[in-house]
């Protein structure tokens, strides 16, 4: 009687098992909820993520959308070919023909118009500007011709004879290889250099214009004043263009997006099925759910 007595005894001082896990749930619920009370529990990470996040759109978001803001030494090559030309003779000046190279004081407009921190202007010659081009060392270049001295005067000599002649020609070779967003820089910059240059050329060229048509009593039309005002013709291509099939040069950016994705989708697979394989992870595909038996090996 008394050793039955002695197990009743301990069988009722010994907690249950429905205890047990009441207990444990009481335990885990308390924890969360000091958990949860600690500031650092859920500030720690939104700061991290807003600090991180910040960065890389500051970084990457901010330069991409407004790349002209941020450019730094843009590297862009110059080439002057121009051979220079002769100025015919004006009433009561010398009779010996001035000779005048227009290419050099159009060269120094751009490159005194130019801000030397977002661009590097490198002049050089055409075959190395080429080089540099297929090399990828810059962006593109700005070609003045050799006839370009010859071509203004000749031009201007037909505001006053009504002869017809063509406008001087200035060559821009952007390099779409180096980048379509490079590319767009480098023809907007051109775009906007040459119109300032082309402005104060004109206003140079329609002055000496003017000096001739006076020397010869000729008075200019305002036909040929506005064609005077603004003569050089800016011809923009690609030095390299793209081959067919190219995707505007972005093919190489997707081909690589889709490496890093098939990457990142293929390892993340791979995990599932070795792991549903072992028996660590259920498999589900679709509504078919399957367990297997959990190998006796580490994970």
């Amino acid at each position: 009687m008394s050793d039955e007595s002695a197990s009743g005894d301990e069988s009722s001082q010994a907690p249950s098992a429905e205890a047990l896990v009441q207990s444990d749930d009481e335990q885990g619920v308390a924890a969360i909820h000091e958990l949860l009370k600690s500031p650092r529990f859920w500030v720690v990470p939104i700061v991290a993520v807003v600090v991180l996040m910040g960065l890389l759109a500051a970084s990457y978001v901010g330069a991409i959308v407004n790349p002209n803001k941020y450019l730094h030494h843009f590297p862009i090559a110059i080439v002057n070919e121009d051979s220079g030309g002769q100025l015919p003779p004006t009433s009561g000046g010398s009779s010996t023909p001035q000779e005048v190279r227009f290419g050099d004081q159009l060269l120094a407009g751009v490159v005194q118009g130019t801000d030397r921190h977002k661009f590097d202007l490198q002049v050089t010659d055409r075959a190395s500007a080429m080089r540099k081009i297929d090399k990828g060392d810059v962006y593109g270049a700005i070609i003045i011709p050799a006839s370009f001295t010859s071509d203004s005067l000749r031009f201007g000599q037909s505001a006053v004879t009504s002869s017809p002649a063509d406008r001087p020609v200035i060559e821009v070779q952007t390099n779409p290889r180096a980048g379509s967003l490079g590319a767009s820089i480098m023809s907007s910059y051109a775009t906007r250099a040459l119109a300032r240059a082309n402005a104060t050329f004109g206003t140079d060229l329609t002055e000496t214009v003017t000096k001739q048509a006076h020397a010869q009593g000729v008075d200019l039309t305002g036909v040929a004043e506005t064609s005077l005002a603004a003569p050089i013709n800016v011809q923009v291509q690609a030095a390299n263009p793209l081959p067919d099939n190219a995707g505007s040069g972005l093919s190489a950016f997707y081909i690589a997006l889709l490496l890093l994705l098939g990457g990142f989708t293929g390892s993340l697979v791979i995990n599932s099925v070795v792991d549903g394989s072992l028996g660590f992870v259920p498999t589900e595909i679709g509504p078919i759910y399957e367990i297997r038996q959990r190998l006796p090996i580490s994970r």
